[in-house]
């Protein structure tokens, strides 16, 4: 198998996820998408200092330090795989603490699954493929 096909299954489980993402917003009142809106605007405007930071470190660390490749990986994967799940669990409990219908918790837990499926997929097969 190629990398290339790697890389269009995860582009096809983003595409499914934001799908599941829009049907689930779509069955929201206006009043329950502005306090939906509301509740994540600080979140989004912060989500990606994190992961920049991760990122950066890591090609820093790679390119001016005489760390192990292997070990830098292995400990950006485990960053990695720590703020999945934080994110998961900081927007499953801004979401509950919407009270929102129970249907769109389903949609929306089924959605950031098969993104995250995605992502950690093919975090692995980088992995295995030494990219």
């Amino acid at each position: 198998m190629s990398i290339e096909l790697f890389f269009i299954v995860f582009i096809a489980t983003v595409a499914i996820s934001r799908i599941l993402s829009e049907i689930a917003i779509k069955k929201l009142t206006t009043e329950q998408k502005a306090s939906l809106v509301d509740s994540f605007s600080s979140l989004r405007t912060y989500w990606f200092i994190p992961a920049a930071i991760v990122v950066i470190s890591y090609f820093a660390l790679t390119k001016y330090t005489a760390i192990n490749a292997n070990t830098l990986t292995t400990i950006f994967y485990s960053f990695s795989f720590v703020y999945l799940l934080t994110t998961l669990f900081i927007v499953f409990k801004k979401l509950r603490a919407l009270s929102l219908p129970v249907n769109i918790y389903r949609l929306y837990g089924a959605a950031i699954s098969i993104h995250y499926f995605g992502v950690i997929t093919l975090l692995v097969l980088l992995v295995i493929f030494n990219v």
